[in-house]
């Protein structure tokens, strides 16, 4: 048999990792004896069929080495050498042979470049984890981000060099466990397509953890999965919110639109997978395709603010992008074209990074837009509040000097003062009801005309204390006793004396804190879901969007606490319904009540349009030129006998 090699001597002389011959052994391309479990021989003859093939003409390709071509031997010119040892004994042999590094193959490039931008995209805001039940996720986000990192880095760092396969591994396993658990938080959270794009791709880097798979198959399997599943999801999954908003766009229904993707993801990997084999026009199409459609979901993505995945998706339409590449970069590929190809894709994702520094110190400038922005909402909104109660006392404290008001209270003549009320309540559009009550605390009248439940009102506080105070009194919120309606009301109360300061009773009017509350969400902006909620001074909400949420005791780690206690301010903080979101708060004196306007970090975080067009505009300019630039210097080589293909 003569000599033989091991895996890593052919590695090192041919320029390939080790995990590549092992892909050309199992599939035939270079043929071996296996002399244990997971170990193989290759004779001298063998490899230098094979090295005999990998060579080019001298007039076509540069030396592999800066070398005076009277020392390159007759192997590089294109003529079978006597004996391996004329290879091995050649400088450029000893170059090959002492070298200690390699290039990651396509889906390491895919899964450790993705694994890196994706933690560098969680420095970003992102909505993906907003969702109350991604809330443990979230609060974790600090240390995941920089195990992405750390994995992503190992990864493409261990596929350099070949004696770190062992740590290769270990970041697969931890890539691929992170991925599931990440996939399954998605999941819960309606996320069904983040959790396609990320559980497949966990399940693929599992397998190569343990199992030898050709790099260009891998990411083949990954794309294959997702023109598969993305659709079937859509059909079978929950319906999520960026889905949601997708066919609300394009006015279809998931049945319609999920028929449509399927028969297409069909025909496509059809073209697909008959001309992987061959590298045929077919698959080059289905491959630019491909790649626009993952650049125009990433897109998508980020108008959602799920930055870290959009990113994913950009490094993912960059593999598929550069897939027929690698698949034609064979061992007849020479070095300078491998660098140039691996290169190519180092700089995207060189540019990848800057984009994501790009988006951040975009999203702090527009956290302080609108952080100036709402601080100036919330002052307007405080104006506006204090002017609806001040009116509403005014408009009380000249009714209860009205001399007829005052002897039909006098008089107790309940029919008189109904009377009386309309032209008091028609002056006033804060006034939902007028009550009149006696000096003794029974209820004499109500306008617009209802019934007491009961009559007795001398226990409550507005009664109370406009009696013994004889001032106005603005009330907290509380049940009416009133139409059996159980409504939830505050009001404003006054004192009625007559000309010789006597205590006649107490006239006081309910706010519409209905059309109150309107007023303020005139000034929110509501595309963007901005919201006011007023509290009372004891942290029972008065008005809010929700009808549902009034009456509601405010939690004790809301900001508007804050604002009950005399701060103001602006801040990152958890809505009611567990998402987080930018809550500006004020005091609303000197009454003590708080308010506060609020809105999802989702909203406040978006880029216009012009932003988006430029960044995506030129990152997906340069994975065209590349794939462009790749075409123009034909890096796409065809070996001279099928059977010896790319990694």
């Amino acid at each position: 048999m003569g000599n033989t090699y091991t895996v890593k001597q052919v590695a090192q002389l041919l320029g390939y990792s080790t995990n590549s011959i092992y892909a050309f052994l199992k599939e035939g391309r270079i043929k071996g004896v296996r002399v244990g479990k997971g170990r193989f021989r290759v004779s001298e003859e063998e490899l230098a069929r094979v090295m005999h093939l990998s060579k080019r003409p001298q007039s076509i390709e540069a030396p592999l080495v800066s070398q005076p071509a009277s020392v390159i031997p007759a192997a590089r010119i294109g003529t079978k050498p006597d004996s391996i040892d004329a290879i091995l004994s050649s400088p450029a042999a000893v170059t090959l042979i002492g070298k200690k590094w390699s290039v990651p193959n396509a889906f390491d490039w895919l899964v450790g470049l993705g694994a890196l931008l994706s933690g560098l995209g969680l420095f970003l805001f992102n909505q993906s984890y907003q969702a109350p039940s991604s809330a443990a996720f979230a609060h974790a986000s600090e240390y995941v981000r920089w195990i992405l990192i750390s994995c992503g880095i190992g990864i493409m760092g261990s596929s350099i060099s070949p004696r770190a396969l062992g740590w290769r591994r270990f970041f697969q396993i931890i890539l691929s466990a992170m991925g599931l658990m990440n996939a399954t938080l998605l999941y819960r959270s309606s996320d069904s397509i983040g959790a396609v794009i990320y559980g497949s791709l966990a399940v693929l880097v599992g397998i190569n953890a343990f199992v030898v798979l050709e790099g260009t198959l891998s990411v083949a399997l990954y794309f294959s999965a997702l023109a598969v599943l993305v659709p079937v999801t859509c059909y079978f999954g929950p319906l999520d919110i960026g889905l949601h908003t997708l066919l609300s766009t394009f006015g279809m229904t998931p049945i319609v639109a999920c028929t449509i993707a399927v028969t297409l993801s069909v025909v496509a990997l059809s073209m697909f997978w008959s001309g992987y084999a061959r590298s045929t026009a077919s698959f080059w199409i289905v491959c630019i395709l491909g790649a626009a459609g993952l650049v125009a979901s990433s897109v998508y993505a980020a108008t959602l603010v799920f930055w870290s995945r959009s990113f994913f998706l950009l490094t993912t339409a960059l593999a598929v992008g550069f897939l027929p590449f690698y698949k034609n970069c064979g061992p007849a590929c020479s070095p300078k074209q491998r660098v140039l190809l691996n290169g190519l894709f180092v700089f995207a994702g060189f540019i990848m990074v800057v984009a994501i520094v790009v988006v951040g110190l975009l999203q702090q400038a527009v956290w302080e837009q609108n952080r100036v922005e709402f601080t100036n909402k919330t002052t307007f909104g405080q104006t506006v509040l204090r002017q609806a109660l001040e009116s509403v006392e005014a408009t009380l404290l000249t009714a209860s000097k009205n001399p007829e008001i005052i002897t039909a209270m006098t008089e107790e003549d309940a029919a008189r003062l109904e009377e009386l009320s309309k032209v008091v309540y028609e002056g006033n559009p804060n006034l939902r009801r007028l009550v009149f009550v006696s000096k003794d605390g029974l209820g004499l009248a109500l306008y617009p005309y209802g019934t007491f439940d009961d009559r007795n009102l001398s226990f409550r506080d507005y009664f109370v204390q406009v009696r013994d105070t004889r001032n106005p009194y603005v009330s907290q919120l509380f049940t009416a006793l009133a139409d059996q309606a159980q409504r939830k009301v505050v009001s404003v109360s006054v004192p009625v004396e007559s000309e010789d300061r006597e205590f006649v009773g107490v006239m006081l009017g309910s706010l519409d804190v209905f059309r109150i509350g309107a007023t303020l969400q005139g000034i929110a902006i509501g595309s963007r879901k901005e919201h006011y909620i007023v509290a009372d001074s004891e942290g029972k909400i008065v008005m809010s969007l929700d009808p549902s949420e009034i009456g509601a005791v405010v939690p004790d780690d809301d900001p508007l606490r804050k604002a009950l206690r005399g701060e103001n301010g602006v801040m990152i903080a958890k809505l009611t319904d567990g998402t987080l979101g930018m809550v500006a708060y004020a005091p609303v004196p000197p009454y003590g009540w708080g308010m506060s306007l609020r809105a999802p970090a989702s909203r406040v975080y978006t880029l216009n349009q012009a932003a988006l067009s430029t960044i995506f505009g030129v990152v997906s300019s340069i994975i065209a030129l590349s794939v462009v630039w790749l075409l123009l210097m034909r890096v796409h080589i065809r070996t001279r006998e099928p059977e010896i293909g790319g990694p």
